[in-house]
């Protein structure tokens, strides 16, 4: 039984491995491992506005 190893080049921003010739996604400089990770760095980096009357928004 032959035992793979692979060298991690870097840590996606919510520390995952990363390693060669894995397909990653980059975001204002922040590597993610998968397109989920992307998502979620999106949703919480995001700011929920409220929006309606006289022109004023509430934010979170």
């Amino acid at each position: 039984m032959e035992i793979l190893t692979q060298e991690i080049y870097d840590i996606s921003y919510y520390g995952t491995p990363l390693y060669q010739d894995q397909k990653i996604y980059i975001l204002n400089g922040d590597l993610f491992a998968d397109r989920k990770e992307l998502i979620r760095y999106i949703y919480e980096s995001s700011i929920e506005y409220i929006l309606g009357g006289n022109n004023k928004k509430a934010y979170y």
